[in-house]
């Protein structure tokens, strides 16, 4: 956004495109700040023979025709990424704002102590403390589909565990970010970490927030 203001006062080039806004809205673009590119799509999207519009296809697919308009990828070594960042640079592909780690964590958070209850807590601390962000990734907690019945009780019994810490977190006035887990584990809709993240009590504004703000 390069100006904002009323009819009159911005210059608007003779050139540029102009869009009707009328009864719609505008609003931040989302990011997903916990991501793993598949390894089978960056070796197509490393082939020549694969266009532009296949590598745009897959991205609006799984981001921006979702609303995520930057994305951190935290599991891939640069030199695997490179190829594609290559494509992006020198052909114009449309896609989100990519953010690389080269596969390195962001942030390390060490608590002595070995009860998963006291580890949590300590965790949490810490994080306000240091006012560190949290990207909690609930869905990575959940079970694959065709677990044993005993597996799944106790993979949703973690998962309430973990929504509850979340709430005591943002409550103590955490910050979170929203990381979907995209490429970590087997889910790959957003919607899925929202509605874990909602569960846990967190409102509209936090979410909001945790989509555009916080990232």
């Amino acid at each position: 956004v390069e100006a904002v203001g009323e009819r009159g006062e911005v210059f608007v080039p003779q050139a540029a495109r102009r869009v009707s806004g009328s009864g719609g809205s505008i609003m931040a673009g989302f990011w997903d700040v916990h991501v793993r590119l598949e390894p089978a799509f960056l070796e197509v999207a490393a082939d020549p023979a694969t266009t532009a519009d296949e590598i745009e296809g897959w991205f609006a697919e799984n981001f921006t025709g979702l609303g995520f308009t930057g994305v951190v990828e935290t599991g891939t070594p640069l030199d695997r990424l490179q190829p594609l960042l290559d494509r992006i640079q020198a052909e114009g592909i449309r896609g989100p704002a990519l953010v690389a780690t080269g596969g390195a964590s962001l942030a390390g958070v060490r608590v002595a102590g070995e009860d998963p209850e006291a580890w949590a807590e300590g965790v949490a601390a810490e994080l306000l403390l240091s006012e560190s962000t949290l990207v909690p990734v609930l869905s990575l907690l959940l079970p694959p589909p065709d677990a044993p019945d005993a597996a799944i009780d106790a993979a949703l019994d973690r998962v309430a565990q973990a929504q509850g810490r979340l709430a005591a977190f943002v409550a103590a006035g955490g910050s979170v970010a929203f990381g979907s887990g995209f490429g970590w584990g087997t889910n790959f809709d957003p919607i899925v970490e929202l509605e874990l993240m909602e569960d846990a009590g967190l409102t509209f504004a936090d979410l909001l927030g945790a989509l555009t703000l916080e990232p």
